[in-house]
């Protein structure tokens, strides 16, 4: 069961005159104790939860809080709660704790709306109140940006009170006259983020709060559309005393009489950049992550390319064409998973390799390697991406397969077929085989001596796949493998 600090309540993410709930989901207890303490100068009420369901449970009560989700939990991921609350309508905002710092789990946390992403290391606790006290202000700011425009839509005689208690900064503006809009009152707090005596701000143009770049478009905002009632927000470059500039979300709401008249505007700021600075950090950090991940993968591709020249070095020496013909096939597994690493390295995306632009330079390679001129391979599909887990099995698998049918499939030198056929949606379906003379009558593949053939079944266990040789003529082996 969930640990409560304090009594059960409700009201909301604020509940007026009383602290914000928070839920710290932490399988470790000494470790969850030690969070709750570091956050105990800060207006809260905490819970704990150590599963996933226990988690579920507190929400289905509580209806609301701040979320503070450890990814791995001993009955789900934090994918999987996020999930689960979502189906029942209900999207917390959150911030994921991981003992693990993997760069891509922070992007897909983030793209699903994560505030932040925290690494437990030996600087979380300290690390720990101030990143929630910055999330504690980014929504609280959010939630009065939607208060004002629900208290806009509802009254226009409520707009003075609405404005001295906004947290975002707000300016109540004259009608649009001759294309300009001046500040007739503003709210606590103006003052201090644009730099300006109230005596400085009381009469200025909406439009000098703006940066020259974006100018134009508020300009033109007032002269054309502002008389009909339209709004207008989103985001900019806000401009205070002596140049600073700031990023903020804002909104301007026409304020009209019942007969539909415009007499003034309701300027709404609210200052993200603390936000910003944390998306600059965080994309900056991606992109030393991506350099240092094309770096490996070219210095791995570089050493398995190495151990590739010194096997067909070696391979030249030996006499024996049984033993020389063990190093070309060594050679050959080496050089598909270096092919993996190449074709990684040259990728746009560096967590998956495209199945098919790998197995048509694969194929080519191959071919050259074994001097093949009587056959013909054809591959079939496109759009099928895989992982570095999966690929470097996958490009196994269909080197030994390949190089079989190569090897055995046409002993007379005919002309034959060789191909590969994929697709995939939540299994991938990859075909290898040929139309040459097909295994001896009565061989059995699944238990042969032979190492290629048991690497082939070894290698489609790894990836949780299946395999099955099809009836007909020629060697066609099917097999099916979880996509990633």
């Amino acid at each position: 069961m969930f640990r409560r600090s304090g009594d059960e309540r409700g009201g909301g993410l604020f509940p007026e005159g009383g602290p914000t709930p928070i839920l710290i989901v932490e399988d470790d207890e000494g470790l969850a104790l030690l969070m709750e303490e570091s956050l105990q100068g800060l207006s809260l009420e905490s819970a704990r939860a150590a599963t996933g369901g226990e988690t579920l449970q507190w929400f289905d009560s509580q209806r609301s809080g701040l979320l503070l989700l450890d990814y791995s939990l001993p009955d789900m991921t934090g994918l999987e709660v996020l999930s689960r609350l979502e189906k029942v309508g209900m999207r917390p905002p959150f911030i994921v704790t991981t003992g693990v710092g993997d760069e891509k789990l922070a992007v897909e946390m983030m793209k699903r709306g994560a505030r932040d992403y925290l690494v437990k290391d030996k600087d979380f606790l300290a690390a720990l109140p101030a990143t929630v006290a910055r999330v504690l202000r980014e929504l609280r700011g959010e939630e009065e940006l939607r208060r004002v425009r629900e208290d806009l839509e509802r009254s226009r005689a409520l707009y003075q009170t609405m404005v001295k208690a906004a947290t975002g900064i707000s300016f109540i503006l004259t009608g649009n006259e001759g294309g300009e809009s001046r500040i007739r009152e503003f709210s606590p707090g103006a003052e201090a983020l644009f730099g300006y005596r109230r005596e400085e701000l009381l009469g200025m143009r909406v439009q000098e709060l703006y940066s020259p770049e974006e100018f134009s478009l508020v300009e033109r905002f007032f002269q054309e559309k502002a008389g009909r009632g339209e709004r207008l927000e989103g985001e900019a470059t806000l401009l205070g005393r002596g140049g600073r500039t700031f990023p903020a979300l804002f909104s301007v709401h026409p304020l009209t009489e019942k007969k539909g008249e415009v007499y003034g505007y309701l300027f709404v700021a609210l200052d993200i950049s603390e936000r910003k600075e944390a998306e600059t950090r965080l994309r900056r950090s991606l992109e030393e992550k991506d350099l240092l991940l094309k770096e490996i993968h070219h210095r791995v591709k570089n050493n398995l390319q190495v151990i590739v020249s010194l096997l067909s070095l070696q391979a030249g020496q030996v006499k024996d064409p049984a033993l020389k013909s063990s190093f070309n096939e060594t050679r050959n597994r080496v050089f598909s998973m270096a092919l993996v690493h190449e074709t990684l390295y040259r990728s746009k995306d560096l967590g998956k390799i495209d199945l098919g632009l790998y197995l048509r330079e694969f194929t080519k390679r191959i071919f050259t390697t074994y001097g093949t001129r009587n056959a013909e391979v054809h591959i079939e599909g496109e759009g099928v991406y895989l992982n570095i887990d999966t690929a470097i099995p996958c490009s196994l698998i269909v080197n030994e397969l390949m190089t079989n049918s190569i090897r055995y499939a046409f002993p007379e030198k005919e002309q034959g077929n060789l191909f590969l056929k994929f697709r995939a949606g939540e299994e991938v379906d990859l075909i290898v085989g040929d139309d040459g003379v097909g295994l001896p009558e009565g061989f059995n593949w699944r238990e042969s001596s032979s190492l290629g053939l048991q690497l082939v079944v070894s290698l489609v266990k790894q990836i949780d796949g299946t395999i099955e040789k099809e009836e007909g003529k020629g060697t066609v082996f099917h097999i099916r493998f979880p996509l990633n």
